[in-house]
């Protein structure tokens, strides 16, 4: 009986998504690409985890590995994706049909295109729990409404019989969060929820993404280039660049004093509401080709605290406190934050 405890406590107290050294690679008229390379990434139960970082770095296509939803000719080469101590690298295409929006859903990043044209909001949001709960099409129906409710629609059963294109932006991504929600997930992927939305519709969607995950429990991957977005409702955020995770540490932390230049660097170039017209401080330079990626620091040609050692070898990951990792050489100066 106490050994029994005993494994349920360790199972409870491991990561629900564990990330170790994802390697994700595309052929293209140029080369090999490799969009994520050794990526490390952790998301406990319950908690939300911000992954941030400037387009092109390795995000979405991050996600896209976990649930099994690479675009041909991408294809994972190395590492490990654990989810609730299974491999989800080694489950067939069923097994991982089966998880997919029952165990893990995600939101798209541009929900307009996520939804099908041809079917209604509420038939698309049965259609998830006829798969997967089995449900038959009244009981569907009436789920799907109570579902639309939870998302704040003042009439649901009303908007069920609208189509995609007969809704604006904010509401086509409530109705994605609906259909994420269905089958009460463990984890919530939600790539850029909040893009191409106006400032007071991203606000009501963040809003409600915190919660529904305090009702609910689940633990939330939010993927996003806005550090605003993080600061209002991560609990640990992981700074991404150039297909690898270079710092990564509780919020507060992480925006106080950061470790990482870059990570410096996208939190100066936030836009300030105070002291007037202001230039923005940018990062100067650009990713590097994903095709020719440097055997030596990433982000060594736009480092302002570069030195001869970032030149000559890739930094490996350091502990700088509890449950704060960063991938660089040189210590941070107060100067340099």
């Amino acid at each position: 009986m106490n050994h029994d405890i005993s494994k349920r406590r360790q199972a409870e107290a491991a990561p629900l998504l564990e990330i170790r050294e994802l390697t994700t690679e595309f052929e293209t008229p140029s080369g090999v690409a490799r969009a994520v390379d050794g990526a490390t990434l952790e998301v406990r139960r319950g908690e939300i985890v911000g992954l941030v970082g400037e387009s092109g770095c390795g995000k979405s296509v991050t996600a896209l590995s976990i649930l099994g939803l690479l675009p041909h000719p991408g294809r994972v080469v190395a590492g490990e994706i654990r989810f609730d101590g299974r491999s989800l690298l080694n489950l067939d295409s069923e097994s991982m049909r089966s998880l997919r929006g029952r165990e893990i859903a995600m939101v798209f990043q541009e929900p307009a295109s996520a939804l099908n044209p041809v079917f209604s909001c509420g038939e698309q949001i049965a259609e998830v729990l006829r798969t997967h709960r089995r449900m038959k099409h009244p009981q569907a129906r009436a789920r799907a409404v109570e579902l639309l409710t939870r998302v704040r629609f003042p009439d649901p059963a009303r908007l069920a019989d609208r189509y995609p294109h007969e809704l604006s932006g904010g509401m086509c991504q409530r109705v994605m969060l609906a259909m994420a929600l269905a089958c009460g997930p463990k984890l919530l992927v939600a790539d850029e929820p909040t893009t191409a939305l106006d400032v007071t519709v991203q606000a009501q969607i963040l809003d409600l993404i915190l919660e529904l995950q305090r009702d609910t429990g689940m633990a939330v991957l939010l993927i996003t280039h806005d550090l605003g977005v993080v600061a209002q409702v991560a609990t640990r955020v992981a700074v991404m660049y150039a297909g690898r995770v270079v710092e990564a540490g509780a919020r507060d932390a992480l925006f106080e004093t950061p470790q990482h230049p870059y990570t410096s660097g996208l939190l100066r170039s936030r836009p300030r509401l105070s002291g007037g017209p202001q230039r923005l401080d940018a990062i100067p330079g650009a990713l590097p080709d994903p095709t020719r990626l440097p055997g030596n620091c990433r982000f060594f040609d736009r480092c302002p605290r570069r030195v001869e050692r970032c030149r000559l070898e890739d930094p490996p990951p350091r502990r700088v406190r509890a449950s704060h990792e960063v991938r660089c050489f040189v210590d941070p100066s107060p100067e340099a934050q």
